[in-house]
């Protein structure tokens, strides 16, 4: 692959990994590895990233939050194809629309059997925390209000935060970059 110069995919081949060789994921990394258009370096950079984390044994680990953020993702993202845009697609989801829905349940299991993919490649090199722990609740409503984010990267961070790490792979910096005490991986 050709890298020309784009600086997500030079970072992420050549920045270190945390020296715990621990790292935190938000739902925004394999999304972008599966959704983005296959062109797209953002998709190009995530997966190699992906593949660098399995060569080099880095640990992941996640809060049991990415599941379900991820099949609302994948959800939205098959049903954009059939609606007009992705506001309606959000609408038929929560009316729970089965004739707009129901045609689109293979494509959004493929979906889900692609992240299985990308985990499988890990063995048993991951965690999955849920989130459950009274202390971890009551971070995620504080970053929730400090920070303004939305429920489910309040989640991904207190959780993280709860393990004593600091370390997160997320595309997502808009919102993680404004946490203070945090180490955001894939923000370039």
């Amino acid at each position: 692959m050709k890298l020309g110069n784009n600086t997500i995919l030079k970072h992420l081949q050549k920045d270190q990994f945390p020296q715990n060789k621990i790292l935190f994921w938000d739902t925004s990394l394999p999304a972008t590895a599966i959704f983005n258009h296959p062109d797209s370096y953002a998709r190009k950079a995530a997966i190699n990233f992906i593949d660098r984390l399995v060569k080099e044994k880095v640990y992941v680990a996640f809060s049991s939050i990415l599941f379900d953020e991820f099949t609302q993702i994948a959800a939205i993202n098959e049903l954009k194809k059939s609606q007009a845009s992705k506001n309606q697609a959000k609408k038929a989801l929560l009316e729970k629309n089965e004739k707009v829905i129901a045609p689109h349940i293979n494509d959004i299991q493929k979906n889900i059997i692609a992240l299985h993919n990308i985990l499988g490649k890990f063995k048993l090199n991951y965690r999955v925390i849920f989130p459950i722990e009274p202390g971890i609740i009551s971070k995620s409503l504080e970053l929730l209000c400090r920070y303004q984010l939305d429920r489910a990267d309040s989640i991904h961070i207190a959780t993280m935060l709860y393990g004593s790490q600091g370390d997160i792979a997320c595309f997502d910096r808009n919102d993680f970059g404004r946490v203070e005490g945090i180490n955001l991986w894939c923000k370039y």
